[in-house]
């Protein structure tokens, strides 16, 4: 056995050499995929799946979190612990099978289907032109007024009429009902807002203000949060190029409570990973923490989701504490995320567009993130499907070397033409020489095979002053080692083919996946 071995070295040993670099690609790609989000912020953590992209009714009841989704017909309620762990999951038939606005809790069931809020049973309760489910109740849109709906008894009570073309903002709030209503009405670069204070049972109009932005923008989003002294809101503007492209701006405003008067102020949104400005800002969803206002949202930044795609849709989260705006990532997906939104203060819920959809979750407290380190099967298939990618486009880097090994070809032409003694003599002088013009050929046309690409995809230890000539030596040490494993039988012409070999493919196949990116 020993025997069978040693006398198959000479191509056993590059083989391990190309399926160690193969190791060293996905493990590389392994670790950009399944990098955290943030230094302070865990791994996404799978919850099940979902029907919808939409983001799932939530409520609290003591430290317990109940998530309830649409999944396969049925209203599956996922109740998570204080840390995020799945403690419980139950489902009961759905009366809908397509996604609808819905409240539930205990045996309380309401939904909203074509302009009517229903019961569990499909009975009617009511028309209603819009409705909003919240932990503590339904609010809901009839005829220009708002009411609220008792999910228990059914009982409505009139809250306030809605200013004529205004469209009510939902608050979330998780253990009270919302002491503040907002209502906007858009047209244009105009922006109408209102304020509605609770008074025991009713809601009273305490602030009226309008705001015009530049000529040529248009308000496309609006969120809004607060807590006992403060109110702050964010508008999103799109504004039309000439190319026909959308530039968004963002506005921020923040008052008192006390005494409320909105000025806003433009903020940038920038990527905390390149400092570029995030694109398509989109699901914003706004509260009130301990240290400040925050929002969440998802937008279009930098992801590393391939060696040559470094960008894509992901969750992120502005705070504004002392008077800096700062961004950071919340999520670091590959796949398309919709609609993020708060299960508290330290913990956030989104979808993702899977096959089948799935609901993650994440959070800021240590638990969270020490439970969620490591690498998943997901990661792993996704990181294996990169390298296999990265390789086989590496194999087609053999045509940038071609004139690399043209030249020793010539000169075994030339003496098997005009100086056939010295390959009959087999000379040592031929091997040297041949691999002496392949080396010279190599340094000489080096820039076909180390494109500007290399510079930009290859990790930093390929890339150093002067890499491309210590790499070429190096491999060339590497094929001269695994030459003194050939046969002593071998000619110089089959030596010389042999190690030109050998270095072609460790070039291809340890540098070339970093080449060709398309």
């Amino acid at each position: 056995m020993k025997q069978f071995f040693k006398k198959r070295l000479f191509w056993i040993v590059p083989l391990c050499i190309v399926l160690l670099s193969f190791g060293f690609v996905f493990f590389q790609q392994i670790e950009a995929i399944s990098k955290g989000p943030a230094a302070d912020w865990s791994r996404k953590i799978p919850l099940g799946e979902t029907a919808t992209s939409q983001p799932p009714y939530q409520y609290q009841n003591n430290n317990e979190h109940h998530l309830v989704q649409l999944v396969d017909g049925r209203l599956v309620t996922t109740t998570l612990d204080k840390n995020l762990h799945i403690i419980g999951q139950d489902s009961i038939p759905s009366p809908f099978q397509k996604w609808r606005s819905f409240y539930y809790q205990g045996d309380a069931l309401l939904y909203f289907d074509n302009k009517q809020i229903k019961s569990g049973q499909g009975d009617v309760i009511t028309d209603a032109e819009e409705f909003h489910p919240t932990p503590n109740g339904v609010v809901y849109q009839h005829q220009g007024d708002i009411y609220s709906l008792d999910p228990d008894n059914f009982e409505t009570t009139k809250l306030f009429t809605l200013p004529k073309g205004h469209t009510l903002l939902p608050i979330q709030k998780y253990k009270e009902p919302s002491s503040l209503i907002f209502t906007y009405r858009s047209e244009g670069n105009t922006l109408e807002t209102s304020l509605y204070q609770l008074n025991e049972s009713t809601y009273s109009n305490v602030h009226n203000e309008d705001m015009q932005f530049e000529g040529t923008e248009e308000v496309s989003e609006v969120s809004m949060a607060y807590d006992e002294d403060n109110i702050s809101v964010l508008v999103q503007t799109e504004k039309r190029k000439f190319n026909n492209l959308i530039s968004e701006s963002h506005y921020l405003s923040q008052t008192k409570r006390s005494n409320p008067s909105f000025k806003y102020e433009e903020i940038t949104l920038p990527d905390p990973i390149t400092h570029d400005q995030l694109e398509e800002i989109r699901d914003v969803h706004s509260i009130y923490k301990e240290d400040g206002f925050h929002v969440l949202f998802k937008g279009y930044g930098n992801t590393k989701r391939s060696n040559t795609s470094t960008s894509s849709f992901n969750v992120y989260e502005l705070s504004k504490k002392d008077n800096e705006v700062e961004v950071g990532r919340r999520s670091h997906s590959y796949r398309l995320v919709s609609n993020p939104v708060y299960i508290n203060e330290n913990s956030i819920v989104w979808n993702e567009m899977t096959d089948p959809r799935t609901m993650y979750v994440s959070s800021s407290k240590k638990e969270v993130i020490d439970a969620a380190k490591g690498y998943t099967k997901d990661d792993a298939l996704i990181a294996l499907g990169n390298a296999m990618s990265m390789y086989s486009r590496g194999v087609l880097t053999i045509s940038l070397v071609t004139h690399w090994f043209v030249w020793p070809l010539v000169f075994f032409a030339i003496l098997f033409l005009f100086f056939k003694r010295f390959t009959d003599e087999d000379k040592r002088w031929v091997l040297y020489a041949a691999i002496g013009i392949y080396m010279a050929a190599s340094f000489m046309w080096k820039n076909h095979f180390f494109l500007p690409s290399f510079e930009r995809y290859a990790p930093d230890i390929f890339t150093f002053t002067g890499s491309s000539y210590v790499l070429l030596l190096f491999f060339a040490v590497i094929s001269y080692l695994c030459l003194q494993l050939t046969s002593k039988e071998w000619g110089s012409a089959l030596k010389a083919t042999y190690f030109i070999g050998v270095h072609i493919t460790l070039v291809v196949f340890i540098l070339g996946p970093y080449v060709i990116m398309f």
